[in-house]
């Protein structure tokens, strides 16, 4: 229930009204926006009860009963959506309360009264998408801590600065030590994540194709250490000394091309 002078506002009655966002960037442009649709997590199929999901697709464990949101702006002749759309998510939002994200340094911190949008397509919307938001109605809650590590999770953001060693599109599996999600078959270890931190260690950079020879020095010169073996990263994350663990799916091997035979059978 949302008052609006003398008139108490739910749910669906919200349908077709105006917000205004700030859109783009890095130059922000403010945008009155028309909310077209709202839906439940579940009726968008964006929750799946599944530990591990389909190793070439993200997972969908955003809370079933949590509302998400597609809003719409007009600029000169054309509509656009507020959000990036893709074919997984679309171009829905979901609504945080009480909390401010720093988009820069990717902070996150409890503020009282106020909401915090967030697309599906973007760090704080899909760390919710994947499972560990600080919100949840119906399922469990991570704490605000293990969120804003779960966004830098989701970016890459192994200094825990706002810099993030990942492009669109790349896919990412991991396991917890909440047993929301288990990594897929297949996929070679990135980094270990602990809560109030970025990358506890890592061993391969998300864009990298070989696995790194020296711990990264982060910008504040604070250094990331090498993984050890998986076997030890398992025992880390039963511990509790970190609380999540991320792999990086592979690129396949690629197809060789054909050339011609030279003398003695060699090409």
């Amino acid at each position: 229930m949302f008052p609006i002078g003398d008139t108490a506002v739910a749910g669906d009655d919200f349908l077709q009204s105006i917000w205004t966002f700030q859109v783009g960037g890095p130059f922000y442009t403010s945008v009155e926006a028309r909310l077209i649709d709202m839906e439940t997590a579940d009726d968008a199929g964006l929750y799946e009860d599944v530990l591990t999901p389909d190793p070439i697709t993200h997972p969908r464990k955003l809370d079933p009963l949590r509302w998400v949101y597609t809003f719409m702006y007009v600029d000169g002749a054309n509509l656009f959506n507020v959000c990036e759309s893709d074919n997984q998510v679309g171009a829905r939002m979901v609504i945080f309360g009480d909390i401010l994200v720093n988009k820069s340094t990717g902070d996150i911190d409890a503020r009282p009264n106020t909401l915090q949008f967030g697309c599906l397509t973007s760090a704080v919307g899909k760390a919710a998408l994947w499972g560990y938001a600080p919100d949840s109605p119906s399922l469990a809650s991570v704490t605000l801590e293990e969120f804003r590590t779960g966004t830098r999770m989701v970016r890459a953001d192994y200094c825990a600065d706002g810099t993030s060693y990942t492009a669109v599109g790349q896919v990412i599996s991991m396991s917890d030590r909440w047993g929301i999600n288990q990594y897929a078959n297949g996929h070679t270890t990135e980094a270990a994540w602990k809560a109030g931190q970025g990358a506890t260690c890592l061993r391969r950079k998300r864009l990298d194709d070989e696995d790194l020879k020296a711990p990264l020095v982060c910008p504040d010169q604070h250094e990331i250490p090498l993984c050890g073996p998986d076997s030890v990263l398992g025992s880390r994350l039963l511990a509790g000394d970190d609380d999540m663990w991320t792999k990086i799916r592979p690129e396949p091997p690629a197809t060789p091309t054909p050339g011609r035979v030279r003398h003695g059978g060699m090409r």
